[in-house]
């Protein structure tokens, strides 16, 4: 496998947006810690008595007033931010040195006013250069920890040359703020200086490496976020394509989804044509109109696409570089530097190329070269079960149209030899014994079963082959029961059976098509005539579910075996007690009945009861199609 670089560091706008906010977050919660210092440094005022402290309270109380104020500003200031989202992170870190700044200036002074070198507060610089580390770049924590050494350098120096004016701290009767003991006073400035470049260094280390594996991880949540969207896409084309019974379905769905979650300019499918020697475009997105306009590829004359076809994949990230790629010139020209090719690959043979496009270089990476090779074998296979549906779908409606043409060819002799046998039983040409009219009885009755098998095939003949089109029309079904009547009362007298039709007012109209409505419910009704020797035949019709309408035919009959009822919808299959009663018969009118019904998008049943009946329930969606 060929492949490119992927170095390219990207960002999406979302994650600046996170990034920024938790910038932001960490500015708060230092702006909310220091509502503590004032009132600490009030209560120390307060209660230094209690512990034999002396500090010059004025100046210390005005520091804390100015700490007050400022802090205030800040936080009036961050509430602004927070609302905006169009702050920039760097906006955001100098708002972050600003307050360190005011906070080393603040500290500074309180430490002046409490005993200078021997202030007890010289501990928060230390605590200031782990909050730079925490809230600012890494820089900055040794940044502030020169800044906190300098100053406490001026601070002794101008403090023992008289520069400025010593402010002493007493402590229990001993005053702190003592310089002429020089020894100590260096041991204690080496052990600070030390004790903050530790931390700077500590801290910042420490803060980098959280950084780092807050990076990872978000990077991490990242890729898995994407993996899920990728995984998403194939499972909705996994669930497209298995709805789809057409190859152009398939290949459509295919590169449009591909395209958007691979997040590229173009995609293409190239196939193999039957002799395996051209590639022909059957699908692209985003591609140039010239390319679409070429007649393809021819495969001997193309190394790198024989070699795709050998089940090599391809990645290039500057597509200026492939000599030996077709038509690169015209991608090129189309701001297209990134190319990636997969094999559509089957487990007996590859059937084609699928390839993504990107302006960006160095765009595709092996993970991208695993997702889109697994997607690639998903449409490899939905492409050859839709291919092999077609041909089932071509050799049946093949089928169907011989048996059409077969059963066309067979019922104009038969209709001729139908009229020679009128002529002969109406003893034209002489007088026929009783055995004589027998036989030819029996021949007319055989011979219009045989009319009435062909006009079966015929039905089922054109309805499987689209000969004769549906034409869907709103259907009254008062009127259609009118008809139903007039057809059928006359033979249901003749067998001293009861015809009842039921159906309530106000029932919506069916849409569908009348001429094989009509046909269905006639093999129902008749067949339920035929069998049933005494009782009824019912036909209910109404409501079901709100969305449907239900049609019931229910007759006293000689009902089915248990173990024929799964059976009675398959070709030329007929009960044993209905070939008993019945020896005449052609096995179709259900199978005609079940087509009809999943032309129009219902469903039917069949409970029966042996020796008792038989209900058919019939389901038709009221718009002509269920949802």
């Amino acid at each position: 496998m060929t492949t490119g670089s992927h170095d390219a560091h990207r960002i999406p706008a979302e994650r600046d947006l996170v990034f920024r906010k938790i910038l932001l977050g960490r500015n708060l919660w230092y702006i909310r810690l220091r509502w503590l210092v004032p009132p600490v440094i009030c209560a120390i005022c307060l209660f230094s008595g209690t512990f034999d402290l002396i500090i010059e309270q004025i100046p210390v109380l005005f520091t804390a007033l100015l700490i007050l104020i400022y802090n205030t500003v800040l936080y009036i200031l961050s509430r602004d931010y927070v609302s905006s989202e169009v702050k920039t992170a760097r906006f955001i870190n100098s708002f972050s040195y600003f307050q360190v700044s005011l906070d080393y200036t603040a500290l500074f002074v309180l430490i002046h006013y409490t005993g200078g070198a021997a202030s007890p507060l010289i501990l928060f610089l230390i605590f200031h250069v782990v909050f730079a580390a925490i809230l600012l770049p890494t820089r900055s924590a040794f940044v502030f920890a020169f800044i906190a050494v300098f100053g406490i350098l001026i601070l002794v120096i101008s403090t023992k040359y008289g520069i400025i004016q010593s402010h002493s701290i007493i402590f229990r009767g001993r005053n702190l703020a003592v310089y002429s003991e020089e020894s100590g006073l260096m041991a204690r400035l080496i052990f600070y200086f030390s004790t903050i470049f530790i931390t700077a260094f500590l801290g910042t280390a420490i803060i980098k490496v959280l950084r780092d594996r807050m990076a990872n991880l978000d990077e991490s949540a990242t890729g898995l976020v994407d993996l899920n969207r990728k995984l998403e896409t194939l499972y909705s084309m996994i669930q497209a394509m298995g709805t789809m019974q057409h190859a152009d379905e398939v290949i459509d769905i295919a590169r449009t989804e591909l395209a958007s979650v691979m997040n590229v300019k173009g995609i293409s499918l190239k196939l193999l044509d039957s002799d395996r020697s051209f590639l022909r475009y059957a699908a692209s997105f985003g591609l140039p109109p010239e390319i679409l306009e070429k007649e393809g590829i021819e495969v001997d004359q193309s190394p790198l696409n024989r070699r795709i076809i050998d089940g090599e994949s391809f990645v290039t990230g500057n597509l200026s570089e492939q000599e030996d790629l077709q038509y690169r010139d015209i991608l090129v020209a189309a701001d297209i530097n990134s190319v990636l090719f997969v094999p559509l690959r089957s487990d007996r043979e590859v059937i084609g190329i699928l390839g993504a496009y990107c302006p960006e270089t160095d765009r595709f990476n092996s993970d991208d070269v695993r997702f889109f090779s697994l997607a690639a074998d998903l449409v490899t296979i939905a492409i050859i079960n839709a291919r092999a549906y077609e041909e089932i779908q071509n050799s049946s409606i093949e089928r169907s149209r011989f048996m059409m043409q077969v059963a066309h060819n067979l019922r104009a002799p038969l209709a001729a030899c139908i009229s020679m046998l009128d002529v002969v039983r109406s003893e034209y040409l002489g007088t026929l014994s009783d055995s004589e009219k027998e036989h030819l009885r029996r021949v007319d009755r055989r011979m219009w079963t045989m009319v009435s098998t062909i006009n079966d095939l015929m039905t089922l003949a054109g309805q499987r082959t689209g000969v004769k089109m549906t034409e869907f029309v709103q259907i009254d079904l008062n009127f259609l029961v009118l008809r139903l009547r007039r057809t059928f009362q006359d033979e249901a007298a003749r067998r001293g059976l009861n015809l009842v039709f039921s159906i309530p007012e106000n029932l919506p109209e069916l849409e569908g098509d009348l001429h094989m409505i009509e046909q269905m419910l006639e093999n129902l009704i008749s067949n339920a005539l035929k069998y049933t020797l005494e009782g009824s035949v019912e036909i209910t019709f109404s409501a079901f579910n709100d969305k449907d309408i239900r049609i019931d035919v229910k007759d006293t009959g000689i009902g089915i075996p248990y173990d024929a009822v799964n059976l009675v919808f398959s070709e030329f299959f007929r009960a044993p007690n209905a070939l008993d009663l019945e020896e005449t018969g052609t096995g179709l009118g259900l199978t005609i009945v079940r087509e009809t019904v999943e032309k129009h998008r219902g469903s039917i049943s069949v409970s029966s009861d042996e020796g008792r009946g038989t209900i058919f329930s019939v389901d038709l969606p009221i718009g002509g199609k269920k949802e």
